[in-house]
């Protein structure tokens, strides 16, 4: 999705490389946004990162979207009040395309569909869900819970690694949505993954930047274990 032309720059500023900075290479600046309003369902007010390199035309922009959100006994709090939650599975076989993803078209009305009915909260189940029905559930105001694609894997020499690579891709691809509110690792104790779920469950957490919380599993067959991070 396009960015809004009637956007106003909120802040901005300007990193020098050192020399000899490789491609690839980390940077890390800090820039406060005084006035930055917060995303929720009611008013899922969005911004943007535009980071240009000088002088070589280059110009990447990601949306992103400013909400606190934390987990407790009590339940979810999203920017320091509790959210109940209605919400809805979302296990979508798309007959009609023959397998193939639909378009964002079609993905943003299946989001209006669930606004519609009176849902603020869908579980994307067993699998990350396509980049553009996230998008649209952050342009509509529709809470995520999001989980790998792990579930129903056999034993296997390479099991943990891939594991870990599954849910450290889910993240980085998928962090910057304020959609997403919470991650689950393992669902129910489908497969041979459940063996790794408290180290899977702290490696995700460890791995976002947004510090949301983390279920170790959607059945509470470990007792409702769950990483209680909270964050910005």
């Amino acid at each position: 999705a396009g960015l809004d032309p009637r956007a106003v720059v909120l802040a901005r500023a300007t990193l020098e490389l050192p020399a000899g900075t490789e491609a690839g290479a980390p940077l890390n600046l800090s820039l406060p946004v005084p006035g930055l309003p917060r995303w929720s369902p009611a008013a899922p007010r969005l911004g943007a990162l535009i980071v240009r390199r000088e002088g070589t035309g280059l110009t990447h922009a990601r949306r992103l979207g400013y909400r606190q959100v934390s987990l407790d006994a009590e339940g979810l709090h999203l920017n320091g009040a509790r959210q109940p939650l209605r919400g809805v599975l979302y296990q979508p076989h798309w007959p009609g395309t023959g397998g193939v993803t639909p378009s964002p078209a079609a993905l943003a009305e299946e989001v209006a569909a669930m606004r519609r009915l009176g849902f603020d909260f869908v579980r994307t189940h067993v699998r990350p869900a396509p980049p553009a029905f996230l998008d649209a559930c952050d342009e509509q105001g529709l809470l995520v819970l999001a989980e790998p694609a792990i579930g129903w894997l056999d034993d296997d020499p390479g099991l943990a690694a891939r594991l870990h690579h599954e849910i450290q891709w889910m993240v980085a691809r998928d962090h910057h949505h304020p959609s997403i509110v919470a991650w689950c690792v393992l669902n129910e104790l489908s497969g041979e993954a459940y063996r790794y779920g408290e180290e899977l469950a702290l490696a995700l957490a460890a791995a976002d930047p947004d510090a949301r919380p983390v279920l170790e599993d959607s059945g509470a067959f470990f007792g409702g274990r769950y990483v209680p991070a909270g964050g910005d």
